[in-house]
């Protein structure tokens, strides 16, 4: 703001004094204060390009504001409000309040073209070239000719992929190329030499398609070469012959017998029974030796001649008349070893196994402790070898081993019987400190279990009887008395198997009847029999001694005894 005299600025205070002196005209300047907007900018999609010109103007400026697309994309318009103000990337305007633009883009359509060609051109086929959309996915398979393998794929000559499926985002045109490699094919050559005995081949084998193969034949003392023939056609009459391989074939080297020798052919039976010497080509008249030495565990026996024996000694001379096929015969020789057992401490137990063995046969050796001892181990040499009583081993050398005991802490049980049957075990049994020891009460036929004592106390007709834990001397005693079963006949009774699980088998001629009892005299079963042959089931029956009576169609009875175990 300002004050003006005659168009002289003399002041710019609003506030303006001043002394009168003369007729004056004053004018009070003013201007219009500026208004300031707020412009902003933004791109749709953000990805779609870069914005510029957004910013702060005074009203009634210009703003100018610029749309950059990036790559793959193009500027569409530039809206306010949803509604177009412009389709030029750069929009002028003037500017006369706050307001928000928006560039669109939209993506471009480019397009470009993928090739891809295979090399060499016949190994395979390419699928996938073509023209895709910038941006797109190119997906390019190799798929290789029989004979042939994928390698690699390249771009440019640099590879980018070694797997046949190769995939890729499309930014440019391109090139790629699928290399492929031949598969090399084998083939089997084989040579063979015709007689056998005219000489050897060499250069048989598997080749590649395309090799060279060598065959060479060497013809032995008193044969020539005369030519190679493949299929019974000639192909060479060198002996070193030369081909490409293009496909498996059988050769055949050819000789021929020089007319001025004959040929000695020498051999071993078995072939690894010995080593034989002397054949080979000798002129008509000469004196031939032949020479058989055998191997390890073998010995010779004899030399023969179309199968008739010649000679009998292991060096063989005679005149050579013609052509002659030798074999030598050679037998294993069997060898003999001695296998020695002892105890220790003596005394302390017995062992069996000992004695000569052939070479190759198991032995087996077993160690019984006797009472109050407990078996520890083999050993040969003071090495331990097994801590078994029961050793396996295979002889093939003399051998020489201790059983060895040791002695422990036993308790006695006096085991015995009455009269008409037996207690088992019976006698002097010796049992380990917590020990379970169980004793069977057997009667003889028609008789049965009267009383068991037990360190003296009567506990019954029992079957059995068990100390539990042993931890001090017992005695038991069985007591037995008749069945009241008469008229026992010794009778050609068989019972069988004894013990048994689920049946037993009975024998004996004209039988009539046959009946099964308990050890109390109870029948449990009994059957007519018309036979000499019979069975009878027991697998209903409790594990026990049972008494088995017989009668045949003479009147006789013969009695048996049978336990049946589960």
């Amino acid at each position: 703001m300002k004050w003006t005299k005659n168009g002289t600025q003399v002041s710019t205070n609003p506030n303006y004094s001043f002394t009168v002196t003369d007729n004056a005209s004053y004018v009070a300047h003013f201007e219009e204060i500026p208004v300031e907007y707020t412009i902003t900018a933004s791109a749709d999609p953000v990805f779609g390009g870069a914005v510029s010109g957004a910013g702060t103007y005074t009203a009634g400026t210009t703003c100018v504001l610029s749309a950059i697309p990036n790559d793959g994309f193009i500027f569409e318009n530039w809206t306010r409000n949803d509604v177009e103000v412009s389709t030029n990337p750069n929009y002028s305007f003037t500017v006369t309040g706050n307001a928000s633009y928006v560039a669109h883009f939209q993506q471009s359509t480019t397009n470009y073209t993928i090739t891809a060609t295979a090399s060499p051109s016949n190994a395979g086929t390419i699928t996938g070239a073509g023209t895709y959309a910038a941006g797109s996915t190119c997906n390019l398979q190799a798929i290789p000719n029989s004979g042939y393998s994928f390698v690699k794929w390249t771009k440019n000559g640099t590879q980018v992929s070694t797997n046949p499926n190769y995939s890729f985002t499309v930014t440019d045109n391109a090139s790629y190329v699928a290399h492929f490699e031949e598969i090399p094919v084998e083939y089997t050559i084989t040579a063979s030499a015709d007689p056998v005995s005219g000489g050897a081949v060499s250069g048989a084998g598997t080749y590649s398609s395309g090799a060279t193969c060598v065959l060479s034949a060497i013809p032995n003392d008193g044969f020539i070469f005369e030519n190679w023939t493949r299929n019974d056609v000639e192909v060479s009459t060198s002996p070193s012959y030369s081909f490409t391989v293009n496909r498996s074939a059988d050769f055949v080297a050819h000789f021929r017998q020089d007319a001025n020798h004959f040929t000695i052919t020498a051999m071993a039976y078995p072939v690894e029974g010995g080593a034989v010497s002397g054949g080979g080509a000798y002129e008509l008249g000469a004196i031939c030796t032949l020479n058989a030495i055998a191997s390890g565990g073998y010995e010779f026996v004899n030399w023969k001649k179309n199968n008739v024996t010649v000679s009998n000694e292991p060096s063989y001379s005679f005149e050579v008349t013609g052509n002659a096929v030798y074999t030598a015969y050679f037998t294993q020789t069997i060898n003999h070893y001695t296998v020695k057992v002892s105890v220790e401490p003596s005394g302390a137990g017995s062992v069996s196994g000992a004695g000569t063995y052939e070479e190759g046969i198991t032995c087996t050796l077993t160690a019984t402790p006797n009472p109050t001892y407990s078996f520890e181990s083999w050993k040969e040499n003071g090495i331990v070898v097994s801590t078994e009583p029961t050793y396996f081993f295979t002889v093939n050398r003399d051998r020489n081993f201790v059983a060895t005991f040791s002695q422990g802490l036993f308790y006695t049980i006096s085991a015995s019987a009455g009269p008409n049957g037996a207690i088992s075990p019976e006698g002097e049994v010796f049992v380990e400190p917590g020990e379970d020891k169980t004793f069977a009460m057997l009667p003889n036929s028609g008789c049965r279990i009267q009383k068991v004592l037990v360190d003296g106390m009567d506990v019954g007709p029992v079957e059995s009887y068990t100390f539990r834990s042993v931890s001090e001397n017992h005695s038991i005693m069985v007591q037995f008395s008749g069945l009241g079963l008469d008229n026992n006949v010794s009778l050609d009774l068989k019972v069988y198997p004894n013990p048994a699980n689920d049946k037993i088998t009975i024998q004996c001629q004209n039988m009539k009847q046959v009946s099964v009892f308990n050890l109390f005299g109870v029948q449990i079963e009994s059957k007519n029999v018309n036979d000499d042959h019979t069975i009878i089931s027991t697998c209903n029956l409790p594990q026990g001694t049972y008494i088995l009576k017989v009668e045949n169609n003479d009147g006789a009875i013969g009695y048996s005894r049978f336990v049946v175990v589960k």
